[in-house]
């Protein structure tokens, strides 16, 4: 049902578009809170993205694969969370401000002195974003610090580089 609605959102959005804008972006997140005491500090992350311009602002959404390292010397440690973020921008110039809403997919498992350990959790939460956007020839390039408010308890910041085709 949340799939369907965001996308009756990109459909409704897309009949007054003026462009669309896709790409692809890289970089890291860091966790705080509870989960900064699970979670190492930078955390390598990829994704990709879209960006539908309106007359006045721009509808974003992207969807990112975050690996997570432990704060602990566990073993054998898999973990993950994948950002799923929509939500609108505003310009001035080549420097945008945003928010918006979440949906957050984590999953950990490690192996513990009880056997293996396994764990996963989808939250809901809300988002910030600071950024700027260069042209690069016929290629766009853009800088994006997010501020991920995650299960509307937890703090992660993510920032990111990635190219527009």
């Amino acid at each position: 049902m949340k799939t369907l609605i965001v996308l009756v959102l990109f459909a409704v959005g897309g009949a007054w578009a003026t462009s669309f804008d896709w790409g692809a972006h890289a970089g890291i997140m860091m966790p705080s809170g509870d989960a900064g005491e699970v979670y190492g500090g930078l955390n390598p992350m990829f994704g990709a993205n879209i960006l539908v311009h309106l007359p006045t602002v721009a509808v974003e959404g992207s969807i990112d694969y975050c690996i997570l390292s432990s704060e602990h010397d566990e073993d054998d440690w898999s973990a993950y969370t994948i950002p799923i973020i929509a939500g609108v921008r505003s310009y001035t110039g080549s420097l945008f401000l945003g928010g918006g809403g979440g949906f957050y997919l984590s999953s950990h498992e490690f192996m513990a002195d009880t056997g293996k350990v396994t764990s996963s959790s989808d939250d809901l939460g809300a988002y910030g974003n600071a950024g700027a956007i260069f042209r690069a020839g016929s290629t766009e390039i853009e800088g994006s610090l997010k501020l991920h408010w995650v299960s509307f308890e937890d703090i992660w910041l993510s920032l990111t580089v990635g190219l527009y085709f």
